[in-house]
């Protein structure tokens, strides 16, 4: 090595005009926040269970799901009662709600139900949950599913079940919520936990205490001797010091800004979650027009995830039970209040074009099916059971003969005799 590296280092490399020796931002690179997948299915359940807002806004999918109740339909009521007899028995709207849940919070989108057979095999007495962090599902080499393994921990002894696909009832929404909001979550757990550290430590006052007058040299022992006489504060304290302290309150302000930030990471998470503000009891700034159209996203979003689960529930379920694919299927009543009005509305727009004959156009029969109104058999206001009074025949009509003295000579009887 040289001297003059010794003395003065290596020689600088010339910049050539390029700016920053190393580039802070590269354009097309991905941010570190979506460098890696979401695979911790147990901390996605945290989430759920432990977060407040994320909780809320995930339980109000099976919730409004189910708030207005679901029918049976098929054409033979034996195969329906026996289906509705069946998803009494294992408490559907409890078993669907949790469904639901999983299936929302779960990275892979899935949730899981333990099929029960009888000891022929050949037909269900129950489903039971499972949850679905507890399953691990073997694919073949086309990436079908050829069994289900699921490990539990009883007593700190860990337990594995090997089920076969037909054991296992799947319901998949396609729509991992938690997952795709799994960073706005934590950015608000951030939020909240730091806002929740700065009101406690500024949320007390703080005091300076000037102990001597300016240029005064005052000994350690005695600025600790006084300071201890300020380690236990409390609200209705006062104190009484010579004119050389003085106490002057550092902390006046507290914590400004807050609810900027909560307001920002809460948005954020309501929006990834797909539930409007107003059903998490926020809101703010926004109008009843503005209110209703994020409503009636929700309520679409809301009968999209009815369809997906009544066909789930049709093909894996129902068709076994009935031994009858088709036979008997799940309809769940609409969840918007607006629909029906809307239907209601539009049935009076088509009748008011032939005012002289309504149903011209369409029929009472029709309009029952597209408003989902069922009437049943045995009501005495359906018109299938009304029977039409019998007509009686028509009264012949009476005719008189005129007397033999007023016959006209064409109509003398034969002979000419009157």
């Amino acid at each position: 090595m040289s001297l003059r590296s010794r003395l003065f280092g290596p020689k600088p490399v010339p910049d050539e005009g390029k700016g920053y020796s190393q580039a802070s931002f590269k354009s097309g690179k991905a941010l570190a926040y979506f460098s890696s997948d979401v695979t911790d299915a147990a901390k996605c359940r945290r989430m759920y269970e432990q977060g407040g807002l994320v909780g809320e806004a995930i339980d109000a999918y099976p919730l409004f799901v189910f708030t207005n109740g679901y029918v049976l339909q098929g054409d033979d009521e034996t195969l329906t009662d026996s289906v509705q007899e069946f998803l009494d028995a294992v408490d559907i709207e409890t078993l669907g709600h949790q469904l639901i849940v999983d299936a929302l919070i779960m990275p892979n989108g899935r949730a899981y139900a333990e099929i029960v057979w009888n000891r022929l095999g050949a037909g269900i007495t129950k489903m039971v949950y499972r949850p679905a962090e507890t399953f691990k599902e073997i694919l073949d080499d086309r990436g079908n599913v050829i069994q289900y393994v699921q490990t539990v921990t009883r007593n700190n002894t860990t337990i594995t079940v090997e089920l076969e696909p037909k054991n296992i009832f799947v319901l998949d929404l396609h729509a991992p919520l938690v997952k795709r909001a799994f960073k706005e979550i934590e950015i608000d757990l951030a939020i909240a936990d730091s806002t929740a550290t700065s009101i406690q430590r500024h949320g007390y006052p703080r005091y300076h205490v000037k102990l001597g007058q300016p240029g005064e040299n005052v000994g350690r022992q005695a600025l600790m001797d006084h300071g201890k006489e300020f380690e236990n504060l409390k609200p209705n304290m006062e104190w009484t010091t010579t004119q050389d302290v003085t106490i002057d309150n550092i902390d006046t302000q507290g914590v400004a800004q807050t609810d900027a930030y909560t307001n920002w990471s809460t948005q954020r998470v309501s929006c990834a979650l797909g539930v409007p503000e107003e059903m998490l009891g926020l809101g703010r700034g926004s109008t009843e027009a503005t209110a209703k159209v994020r409503l009636d996203t929700f309520y679409d979003k809301i009968g999209s995830f009815q369809s997906r689960f009544a066909r789930a529930m049709g093909n894996q379920i129902f068709d076994v039970l009935t031994g009858r694919p088709g036979a008997v299927w799940m309809a769940f009543n609409d969840v918007s209040p607006d629909d029906n009005v809307k239907k209601a509305e539009y049935i009076a727009k088509i009748a008011s074009i032939y005012p002289a004959d309504p149903w011209l156009v369409m029929t009472p029969t029709w309009v029952q099916e597209y408003l989902d109104i069922e009437i049943a058999e045995d009501d005495p206001d359906n018109p299938l059971n009304k029977v039409d009074e019998p007509v009686p025949p028509p009264t012949p009509p009476i005719i008189i003969a005129p007397p033999k003295d007023q016959l006209q000579p064409e109509e003398m009887p034969l002979g000419g005799v009157k």
